[in-house]
């Protein structure tokens, strides 16, 4: 599978707007948080871009599937395929 250089930057900019808006919470009380208040709006934004991210590899990675070969077929394919990669 070629690397998907650009989404894997939208999913560092992803991450890094939830680690933002966690950062909200401990910092919560200080005066200054009036002046970050925005950071609350980009993390929850942060989850809903995850979300797209996730369909997206789904659906990269389900296209290119041979599907004539049935479904138990696939899908012990695609587990072997992540077993290994995890691995």
């Amino acid at each position: 599978m070629p690397r998907l250089h650009n989404v894997q930057a939208v999913r560092f900019a992803a991450a890094l707007a939830v680690v933002l808006f966690h950062l909200t919470f401990l910092y919560y009380d200080v005066a200054a948080m009036t002046a970050l208040g925005w950071l609350r709006h980009v993390g929850w934004a942060g989850v809903d871009i995850f979300f797209v991210i996730s369909g997206f590899i789904i659906y990269s990675v389900t296209a290119r599937l041979d599907w004539s070969a049935g479904a138990p077929r696939i899908a012990a394919v695609f587990l072997a395929r992540r077993i290994v990669r995890i691995y």
